[in-house]
């Protein structure tokens, strides 16, 4: 049973103690779990976390305001003095319908975001980052793997990666899988797509239609432009994307791609990926904050489902890589190098991971640790 109530967690540690808070937050209307809504303890951003799969969070208290934001909703700030429920819920952000226009607006908005992502390609963002994938076969759990890595983001995506602490546990029930599904989360990590299928490659239009869906706060400084990308009908056979891209149009910045990637792959398996990848405004630019995919993989004769599901979550900016060998971004061609032969650290991985898991993954890594199946990397 659900309790309604914070949950108080005291840790000590050299005399002192530190609060934990713990939450889910969900759309006020549909009572639907929100993901990916951003949490911070005051305004500092050492202490920001983002919402799982389910809307839960967990996060350090650092000042008596919660401040929870989302894209497509209003901001809540609560105070937690007064705050005795762990349930919170936003209410979407008001929306208005587009007028009839001369032009093509929606077309002229994803030509000026190409065109200031080409110009600012060259500027070079270094953070430290994490990333979380859950395999399930048939149902089943079948693969947990989690990294702290180091990466060189532009406009043209993650260039170069430098995986720092990494934990790995598989079962042999699981018959298909995807080598490097690290890189295949990569690619969706740019603003101008380098690949012909991304909906802001060069010349996007010869392959894609867009049109303005509604605006989000219109007339306001925060002001949202929705528009709808769809394929053209020849390319509907072919891998092509489905979605929305959502434009801040004071700034002419992309702040998110939200949609699905038909996959044609070969004769036995067909795939859907789902991304939603959003970024932050930092002053008038796009920098990247998250990425969270469902890439759903079905035999195409037989009753075979594989369900992958991941996040990458920036964390905070760093100066430089750290000592090690750094990746380009289809580097390895398989996920498992990063694991062979390393020693698994469980006291680190129960403390810092900063994306909170759902019960059910909180029982299957259990398992997983209770069988010794884990391999970690520090």
């Amino acid at each position: 049973m659900l309790k309604l109530f914070f949950i108080f967690l005291f840790i000590f540690s050299n005399g002192f103690s530190q609060e934990i808070i713990k939450g889910r937050i969900l759309d006020k209307n549909t009572k639907e779990p929100i993901i990916g809504a951003s949490i911070r303890s005051g305004d500092s951003t050492a202490y920001g976390t983002i919402s799982n799969g389910n809307g839960e969070f967990q996060i350090k208290k650092n000042n008596e305001k919660l401040i929870i934001t989302h894209l497509t909703y209003d901001k809540l700030i609560v105070d937690l003095n007064t705050k005795q429920e762990s349930i919170f819920y936003l209410s979407s952000a008001t929306f208005t319908l587009p007028e009839v226009t001369v032009g093509d607006p929606a077309l002229n908005l994803v030509n000026l975001i190409i065109k200031k992502a080409t110009q600012t390609k060259d500027e070079v963002h270094l953070s430290k980052a994490f990333y979380q994938k859950t395999s399930m076969f048939n149902g089943d759990y079948t693969k947990i793997h989690e990294m702290f890595f180091e990466m060189k983001w532009t406009t043209e995506g993650i260039q170069l990666w430098k995986p720092t602490k990494t934990r790995f546990a598989q079962i042999d029930r699981q018959r298909y899988t995807h080598q490097n599904f690290i890189y295949s989360c990569f690619l969706q990590s740019a603003i101008r797509g380098k690949y012909r299928q991304h909906p802001l490659a060069e010349n996007p239009v010869e392959r894609y239609d867009f049109k303005i869906e509604k605006y989000i706060n219109e007339g306001t400084e925060n002001e949202l432009a929705v528009i709808k990308c769809t394929p053209k009908k020849k390319f509907n056979e072919f891998t092509h994307f489905t979605g929305r891209l959502f434009i801040d149009t004071q700034n002419e910045i992309l702040l998110k791609i939200e949609g699905s990637y038909k996959i044609q792959s070969n004769a036995k398996w067909r795939h859907l990926q789902n991304v939603d990848v959003t970024f932050e405004k930092i002053k008038d630019k796009s920098r990247l904050k998250y990425i969270h995919i469902d890439h759903i993989s079905k035999s195409r004769f037989l009753t075979k489902r594989n369900v992958e599901k991941a996040w990458i979550y920036c964390l905070a900016d760093i100066e430089n890589f750290s000592l090690g060998k750094e990746y380009k971004i289809n580097e390895p061609n398989d996920d498992l190098i990063f694991f062979e032969n390393s020693e698994y650290v469980k006291d680190f991985w129960s403390k810092e991971v900063p994306i909170f898991h759902t019960s059910l993954e909180k029982q299957i890594i259990s398992n997983f640790e209770k069988k010794g199946l884990f391999k970690g990397n520090l």
